[in-house]
C-alpha cells in the first residue's frame, strides 16, 4: 500500500551511524581494520543494500499507484 511504501522511505542511517561508517571506510582504505571493525562495516553494507532495495520497491509501488514518493 502507499502508506507502507512511505513508511519504508522514511528509513535512513542516523548521523552518528554515517560518521561511524566513514571512519570504518577510511580505516579499510588504509588497511587498518580489526576483524571486529570489518564485521561491523560488512553489516552496515549489508543493511544499506537491503534498505536500498526496499526503498526502490517502495518508490516503484508509489509510482504504480500514481503517487509521488
Amino acid at each position: 500500500s502507499p502508506e507502507v511504501a512511505r513508511y519504508f522511505l522514511k528509513f535512513h542511517f542516523l548521523e552518528s551511524e554515517q560518521q561511524r561508517m566513514a571512519v570504518l571506510n577510511e580505516k579499510a582504505n588504509e588497511g587498518l581494520l580489526t576483524p571486529e571493525e570489518r564485521s561491523e562495516l560488512e553489516d552496515y553494507i549489508h543493511i544499506g543494500g537491503i534498505l536500498s532495495i526496499m526503498q526502490s520497491k517502495a518508490r516503484q509501488s508509489l509510482k504504480k499507484h500514481g503517487q509521488r514518493p
